[in-house]
């Protein structure tokens, strides 16, 4: 289970492609899904880690590594 940016990193790698977020029918796996964070939110009322974790990887994964991971909608999801 990915707690890192550096695990989400090569979890997005090992996997080629993969969501965010979960998606019922996707034949891939997601990030959200394979976080190991918590999804309590804090008493002040922010987001809970896992939400602060992912969003931010689903944005700078793509930004440290752009010769190595693209970040958008897949062919397949935008035909739908």
């Amino acid at each position: 289970m990915i707690k890192t940016f550096e695990e989400a990193f090569q979890f997005v790698i090992e996997h080629k492609v993969c969501t965010v977020f979960g998606s019922e029918g996707s034949p891939h796996p997601s990030l959200w899904d394979n976080t190991a964070l918590s999804e309590k939110k804090p008493k002040a009322g922010r987001w809970s880690p896992k939400v602060m974790a992912v969003w931010d990887w689903k944005t700078r994964i793509p930004q440290t590594y752009p010769e190595s991971v693209f970040y958008g909608k897949s062919r397949v999801a935008m035909r739908r």
